[in-house]
């Protein structure tokens, strides 16, 4: 039944609810913050969506999100 608890960071300056605006995100903005999340141990899918699950601990949530404000810095 489609994808579960998703997130995908999508650089553009209006908000993304057609397929037109998706396309006009800055894709390579959104590679190098998943590249800089690699660099940091956060699995993602460099550009792409990453996962949520319920295996995820606080510990790890705390994890991720002080690893996307450090990445966000660097893009």
């Amino acid at each position: 039944e489609g994808d579960g608890p998703v997130r995908q960071v999508m650089f553009t300056g209006r908000e993304v609810i057609s397929w037109a605006d998706a396309a006009a995100a800055d894709n390579a903005r959104a590679r190098q913050l998943g590249l800089e999340l690699l660099k940091l141990g956060v699995f993602v899918t460099p550009g792409g969506k990453s996962y949520l699950s319920s295996v995820h601990t606080d510990e790890d949530l705390a994890q991720t999100f002080e690893a996307y404000d450090k990445a966000l810095k660097g893009v």
